[in-house]
């Protein structure tokens, strides 16, 4: 039964008329689910009937596309459909991992959400994007694989650590508060071996705010960013090519802390908009499948590698089909290397 049956029934003793935008953007709105068609039904007729009390002008009896879009931006309907809602909500929560992901993010679109915005927001892998979609919308998504934009445009903030982040006494936890007076270089780095291309392609001193762009970025490039600042090592963090825009690239350096001095070279392979799994992922750090200090489940979102040879080479990290690759920083030279992880 589809909403145009739900909502037009012929009832001589019923005055109310559907036009038919209504019924079209009632059914964009419901997707002809019934339930939603009957509460979006009824919501209409309250909403009719309280306005028969309150105006005047008697309402127009026959109900519009704007009459639809009234009833369902008044909280009311989400309330008087908390049963349905909250199942879903509850049903999200379970098997395959993500739907809940999905569905915040769609939640802020009113206008809809295209798939490939939608899963480049999720930070889904492909997998887990890919079973999520189709749990949720009964169908496989178009395509398994990012639309790459022609000319990504980057940024973001450059943050530091601690409570007041020029002053290292302060603590060494992540505080998402600017970091005045950072540089940042940016280079071009060769895919496979993580070694530069040429100079800087992008150079900039962040002000009050740590804003550090906008950059716009080659379509498959990968990118090595250099950010230093007084009171923190020199971090060379390490990325796969963009293959879309974002304002959310945000950088971090990092400090040194006093059990790894003894290390040569130190390699963070870190997974920010997500964890990394071992009974789950396919992944490996340098070469070797068990990542240091990742533990079984789905709970740690980093791995450290302390090398005991200073020799600047190759080192690559890899996370169910994405594969970043840098190289290695003397720490005498206090500096270290960050592979960060995109999906």
């Amino acid at each position: 039964m589809s909403d145009a049956d739900l909502l037009q029934i012929e009832e001589d003793a019923f005055p109310l008329e559907y036009g038919l935008d209504a019924i079209d953007r009632a059914y964009v709105l419901t997707g002809g689910q019934p339930f939603l068609g009957q509460l979006l039904g009824d919501s209409l007729v309250q909403r009719f009937n309280r306005q028969l009390k309150q105006q005047i002008e008697p309402p127009d009896p026959t109900f519009t596309a704007a009459d639809v879009d009234a009833v369902v931006e008044d909280s009311r309907f989400y309330l008087n459909g908390h049963v349905y809602f909250n199942g879903i909500w509850a049903q999200a929560g379970e098997a395959p991992p993500g739907q809940r992901a999905l569905l915040k993010i769609l939640a802020d679109c009113g206008d809809g959400l295209d798939q490939n915005a939608w899963w480049d927001k999720s930070s889904l892998d492909p997998a887990a994007f890919e079973a999520a979609y189709r749990f949720i919308t009964g169908q496989a998504p178009r395509t398994q694989g990012i639309v790459p934009e022609a000319a990504p445009v980057l940024n973001g903030q450059i943050t530091g650590l601690g409570v007041n982040p020029a002053d290292p006494k302060t603590g060494n936890f992540s505080n998402n508060l600017p970091l005045p007076g950072a540089q940042l270089e940016v280079y071009a780095t060769h895919p496979t071996t993580g070694e530069r291309l040429g100079a800087a392609v992008h150079r900039k001193t962040v002000g009050a705010d740590g804003v550090w762009g906008p950059f716009t970025a080659q379509t498959g490039q990968a990118y090595e960013f250099v950010v230093s600042a007084p009171g923190y090592a020199t971090t060379h963090i390490y990325r796969s090519p963009f293959a879309r825009s974002s304002a959310l690239v945000h950088l971090r350096p990092e400090r040194i802390a006093d059990a790894d001095r003894d290390a040569q070279a130190l390699v963070s392979f870190v997974r920010p908009r997500g964890y990394f799994d071992p009974a789950r992922d396919r992944m490996s750090l340098d070469g070797k499948a068990q990542l240091p200090g990742v533990r079984p489940g789905a709970g740690d979102a980093s791995a450290k590698l302390k090398l005991a040879d200073a020799a600047m080479r190759t080192v690559t990290g890899e996370f169910n089909g994405e594969r970043v690759a840098g190289r290695t920083w003397p720490v005498a030279e206090n500096r270290v290397s960050v592979l960060e992880l995109t999906y």
